[in-house]
Parts: structure tokens; sequence; C-alpha cells
């Protein structure tokens, strides 16, 4: 996948450590990409003035740059710094600015551990989270000892909300939308179902054995067979023959990165005709190397670029501006979102400290917000975890078209 580079409003600084980025981010001259009041997500605010705001406001992203789970990380990092530049260009902390340490994790879990430790230990005001379950669910006790403000954007593991109040979630689950599909399973006559999902990815392995059973049983639509495999696993051509030979109606992809065009290109060769239906990580372009084989597929999601809620649009306008040429996808808006939740946190908080901030968090996912993905709500004990309508999006043609809205 193409790694796109977005224009930052200051200097950009490399770490010396393997897999270690900093980036710190200064307040320049506006520029008609980053600095229209149209693109501000409804809830933000002109700054204060009130100087209560120190010069720079640090902030980390422990997160997937490389690995498994690179490719996500860096859209994700794509919308959060669109977003400080916004932030910077309108001077929403005065003559304050965001400054951003980077740190990727290569999706080892290891390295994940041993960066939040270092973030703990440091001057960081807040944190936003790695991707995948496993780093998730190592990292969140290390920030809850800390008092450290985190920000899960993305890891979708349901236990991670319970490890502390520190922790609220900016990136809807896809276990919020992920009932779309049946509707449209329905609608196209499906009566059987094979499922596929990645064995080492709590989420996913929620998802497959617990969530889409239940809806399917609801349905009355049957589960012909459940497969479980490794994320690494790239030799998939036997289990592709043995789903094509069963059959069934539609076949459920719950796995990530090559997996996907990888398991769609070997089920089409093999025969099998019926919808294959998946989750979040088919979208960014990642069904592109199966080609004209992928067409059809369906995936929910949080965000596609026609979704027509006003600050949607208007995230859409502004990531374009940025990025001549290209599209954005539901981990930029998530990213964007991300941000946007922090700094109206920080302009919230009684004082900027650890402590203040997590007083302004609540205040925000008590008041809600329209971003990126459309109307962002926050439920559940404490209101720390994400809701939003979603979209069921199908893949035509290298592109995403509306299948249903939630």
């Amino acid at each position: 996948m193409k790694q796109r580079s977005i224009p930052l409003r200051g200097r950009v600084t490399a770490g010396a450590l393997a897999g270690v980025v900093a980036l710190s981010l200064a307040a320049c001259s506006s520029t008609s990409s980053s600095s229209s009041s149209s693109s501000a997500p409804s809830g933000s605010s002109a700054a204060t003035g009130s100087g209560h705001f120190p010069a720079t406001i640090p902030v980390a992203y422990v997160g997937d740059q490389t690995g498994a789970a690179g490719y996500v990380g860096v859209q994700l990092l794509e919308g959060m710094q669109l977003r400080i530049n916004e932030l910077d260009a309108s001077h929403f902390f005065g003559s304050s600015t965001i400054q951003l340490t980077v740190k990727d994790t290569q999706s080892n879990q290891q390295n994940a551990i041993s960066l939040m430790n270092q973030v703990a230990s440091s001057n960081a005001l807040a944190v936003v989270g790695p991707l995948l379950s496993n780093e998730g669910l190592a990292t969140e006790p290390i920030a809850a000892r800390a008092g450290l403000p985190y920000l899960e954007a993305v890891n979708e593991d349901e236990q991670v909300l319970t490890m502390g109040n520190n922790i609220y979630r900016t990136t809807v689950s896809q276990l919020q939308y992920n009932p779309l599909t049946i509707p449209y399973l329905q609608k196209n006559g499906v009566k059987s179902v094979a499922m596929v999902y990645d064995s080492d990815n709590p989420t996913l392995v929620q998802v497959g054995t617990q969530q889409y059973p239940g809806l399917l049983k609801q349905a009355n639509m049957s589960l012909v067979s459940s497969d479980g495999i490794p994320i690494a696993d790239t030799n998939v051509a036997s289990l592709a023959s043995k789903i094509a030979g069963e059959n069934p109606g539609a076949v459920g992809l719950m796995v990530i990165g090559p997996q996907n065009p990888d398991l769609i290109t070997a089920l089409r060769n093999d025969g099998y005709k019926g919808i294959i239906f998946g989750e979040t990580a088919m979208q960014a372009g990642a069904l592109k190397p199966a080609g004209a084989l992928a067409n059809g597929v369906v995936y929910p999601m949080d965000y596609t670029p026609s979704l027509t809620y006003p600050t949607s649009q208007a995230f859409t306008k502004a990531f374009e501006a940025a990025y001549p040429g290209t599209t954005p996808n539901a981990y930029d808006a998530e990213g964007y979102d991300t941000m946007t939740f922090l700094a109206n946190a920080i302009k919230d908080a009684p004082a900027v400290t650890r402590a203040g901030l997590l007083k302004g968090m609540a205040a925000v996912a008590a008041k809600g917000f329209s971003g990126a993905v459309g109307p962002l709500k926050w439920f559940g004990p404490g209101n720390k975890n994400v809701s939003t309508p979603g979209v069921l999006v199908k893949w035509e043609n290298g592109q995403e078209t509306i299948a249903a809205l939630g």
C-alpha cells in the first residue's frame, strides 16, 4: 500500500531508535487546506485566550506504523495529523500547539509494552493506544497505573474499557455496526454461512465465534463451518477449497491484512459464487490485490467518503485538499475524530494535567459531537464506549458504494 504523506505545519524530526518517530508540530501561517472553519466538527470552540495552556501540549501515540497492522496505523496517523494542523492553524489553544510523539510498536506486543512504559513515565498528557487487541490488553494496565489518559482508537476489544477509568474509546467498535450485514444477507436469500476468523486476535475471535453465530441464529441462518487461522498464516488455499466445497450461501471473513484478498481470490478461483462479507480490515484499499474477484464483497464500516453527514462531507473535503488525488478512508476519519475528542477534552479540562484531562474527557463524552464518521455518542459504564450509525459498503471496481445506512 502506498504510504501517503501529509504536509505538516512545522518541523519533522526522526528519532534514532528503530521503530520510533518523533513528530513535532508547530503552528505557522494558515493555508486553505487546513484552516477552513467548515472542516471543524461540531463541539469545537475557538481559543479562549486565557493563556492557561503550556507552550506545547505533549501527546503520545504508541501504535503500529509497521508490521501486520502498520498500514492501519499509518492512515490513522494521517487523520490525526490533519486535525492537529487544523487546530494549530485556527489557534484552537491560542498560541499553544500540540506536540505529538509517535512510537512504532511494529505490531509486536512486547514492543508495545516497552514503549508504553516509556510514555507512562514521560510528561505526556495523554496517549493514543495501539491498534491490535493483544497490544491494547497488555498496555492498558500500564497507563492505568500511571493515571495516563488513554484514547483507544481502532482496537475494538471490549475488555480494554474495564481496565481503568482513564480509558475512553474514540473509534466505534465493529460490534456496534456488524449487524448491518444481516439484513443484506437476508435480502439476498442467504440461508447458510461459513465463518473464517483470525484465531490470535481477541476481537475477531469474539466476532467470528460469538457475535456472528448469534446474529445468524436469530436470523434463522445456519453456520456450516467456523475456522480460526493465525494472522500470519498466508497458506489459505486448502481452507478456501474446503469452504468452496461446502458451498454456503455466504462466507464471512473476519481476518486482517493480505489474508482478505488471498482468501477472496482462492475462493473465487475454486468456483465459489456466493456472497463474501467481511469486517473493517477490508477497507483502505485492502481488497485491491484481488482485482475484479473482489467485486460485490460487502463489509460494515463507520465511514465512507460518500456519507452525507455535514461533518463527514467537511472532513472528506479537507482531507482531499490536504492529499490531492487521494481518497480518505475510515482509518483517516477515526484518527481525525480521535484528535477532535482529545482537543475538546483539553479545552474542557479544569487544568492541563492528567487528572484534569480525565475530567475534560468525561465532559466531552457526556455531550458527544459530530465528527468525520457522523454523530458520535458515548455510552455504557462511565460513558467510555462510543457508537455511530455506521454504513454497509460494497466494493466495486476499486471503489466503495453504499449498500445500506445504519
